[in-house]
């Protein structure tokens, strides 16, 4: 009797030891290093989500004739092999989104993670990872299968916060928003990193769930738990889309804006990368 009751203790002790990485496990087993692209799956269920923010998220729904749709990082490099294709199964959901917004005349704005000079090829994002997207490499290009328009704003931005060290911010004001509604990847990264910024330079955020990937599922639900607990409003992209209709049909098209459209906006140096390419 009392052996085996020594034998489950032991085995019930060793199923909950969560050693750090590179901490010794029981029995002397080394923590491996998992990849940060794993086949972990990154989808998780409305209900899910929803447990998760409980009881922290507050309900709200964004001015429509002032916000904006921030689409974060659907990069090639996103929806390609190199990140098992992480990005590529919310891009009909984003589109979506897209297109309302355009409906509506609400301003969208294409948020590009890159390097855009040899100095930020070493920051602290190439130096963490290992490499940096550059205008130049693989993967930095945005995903052909966007809903693209040549009206739309494209930022690129060198660190986790599409804020830090670009004119966004300014951009923003400039157009009269203030709710900007963030869509893309990866959720506990650069969307996570750009709403805290968001939230610090004074607009309301409101991040879609299901219009957001991570490569883990657990990783997402703990962003969304954070950002409902306070830096932003969780919804869903359905009600986003079904508020921006009804809005449109109320006023017999675009919602009127007090300020103007948004301006072309995209980096001099990419330009310049681009145009050298061109014969």
């Amino acid at each position: 009797m009392y052996p085996l009751l020594i034998f489950l203790v032991f085995l019930t002790s060793t199923a909950c030891y969560e050693p750090r990485l590179g901490q010794s496990a029981p029995g002397g087993k080394k923590v491996r290093t998992r990849k940060a692209f794993s086949s972990s799956p990154g989808d998780i269920m409305k209900m899910d989500w929803e447990t998760a923010i409980n009881p922290y998220n507050r309900e709200a729904e964004p001015g429509l004739a002032e916000s904006a749709l921030l689409v974060v990082c659907i990069q090639q490099f996103f929806t390609g092999p190199e990140s098992k294709g992480m990005a590529r199964k919310i891009i009909p959901t984003i589109n979506s989104l897209i297109r309302s917004a355009r409906s509506a005349g609400i301003p969208v704005v294409f948020l590009q993670q890159g390097a855009r000079n040899e100095k930020e090829k070493n920051n602290e994002v190439g130096s963490w990872w290992g490499r940096s997207l550059a205008p130049d490499g693989d993967g930095f290009d945005l995903d052909p299968s966007l809903s693209r328009s040549e009206k739309d704003t494209v930022v690129v931005f060198p660190h986790y916060s599409a804020f830090k060290d670009t004119d966004l911010k300014k951009i923003l004001l400039a157009a009269g928003v203030k709710d900007i509604i963030i869509a893309g990847v990866v959720t506990n990264v650069q969307v996570e990193s750009t709403a805290r910024d968001a939230f610090a330079a004074g607009f309301r955020v409101f991040l879609p769930a299901d219009a957001t990937a991570t490569p883990d599922h657990t990783l997402k639900l703990a962003t969304l738990r954070n950002m409902a607990f306070g830096f932003g409003h969780i919804t869903e992209s359905g009600s986003i889309t079904a508020l921006i209709k009804k809005a449109v049909r109320n006023h017999g098209g675009k919602i009127p804006r007090q300020s103007a459209e948004i301006p072309d906006q995209i980096d001099a140096s990419i330009k310049n990368k681009k145009a050298e390419k061109t014969p």
